[in-house]
């Protein structure tokens, strides 16, 4: 993903709740990942998302995002 790239995300939480986000690519792992700010006029389901997982260590993240994701990140 190159720097600066402007993309929309969309995937559902296990509740049954869409987020829906934009933003632009800040910042890139090689073969690993990648950042985004999201814009500030998104949804607030991002928001809440978001401000649930930023706390957690890496390795409690993304258990957490196994158990509550479904299986299917749309990157448009």
């Amino acid at each position: 993903m190159e720097m600066d790239r402007r993309i929309s995300v969309v995937f559902s939480v296990s509740s049954g709740k869409t987020c829906r986000a934009s933003g632009r690519v800040v910042r890139t792992v090689a073969y690993r990942g990648f950042a985004v700010l999201f814009d500030s006029d998104d949804e607030e389901a991002i928001s809440d998302f978001i401000r649930d997982i930023a706390p957690l260590t890496q390795e409690r993240r993304a258990a957490f995002l196994r158990s509550v994701l479904n299986p299917e990140i749309e990157i448009l």
